[in-house]
């Protein structure tokens, strides 16, 4: 009887216990990436901060919302901005806002080189991928 019950016990151990979990996509993997390079604007006070230009007029859209995180470039006078949005599609009144881009990449199309080449003019740091991941110290300069 002991033993039926060990059997019991082990088979109804290995049929609830959870099956392996399959790794769920990084999310930001999933998401749409745009990086642009726009002027700084404000006075830096607390009724008008210092931001990317263009920023401030965003307004938030629950059907295509769009994320941003920028850092500064070397002289403070630009941001390298990267914009996420779950589809590609939602860039578009983003983009309509921001007039005063003054480079657009696309992660996916323009190589890591021909970007970082550029970017690398703004700020002397710059890595793509280190950027990408949000791992940079936002809005701030090392």
């Amino acid at each position: 009887m002991r033993q039926i019950c060990t059997f019991a016990l082990a088979v109804s151990l290995l049929a609830f216990s959870p099956l392996p979990a399959q790794n769920l996509p990084y999310r930001q993997a999933a998401m749409e990436r745009l990086i642009v390079v726009l002027p700084m604007a404000g006075a830096g006070t607390a009724s008008d901060p210092k931001r990317p230009w263009g920023i401030g007029l965003m307004t938030y859209d629950p059907s295509a919302p769009v994320g941003f995180h920028y850092i500064l470039s070397d002289d403070g006078h630009f941001a390298i901005v990267e914009l996420t949005a779950g589809n590609v599609k939602h860039f578009t009144p983003v983009l309509g806002l921001l007039t005063a881009i003054v480079n657009k990449f696309d992660p996916r199309v323009d190589s890591r080189a021909s970007v970082e080449s550029v970017l690398k003019l703004i700020r002397k740091d710059f890595d793509l991928p280190t950027f990408l991941t949000g791992s940079s110290m936002l809005g701030v300069r090392p």
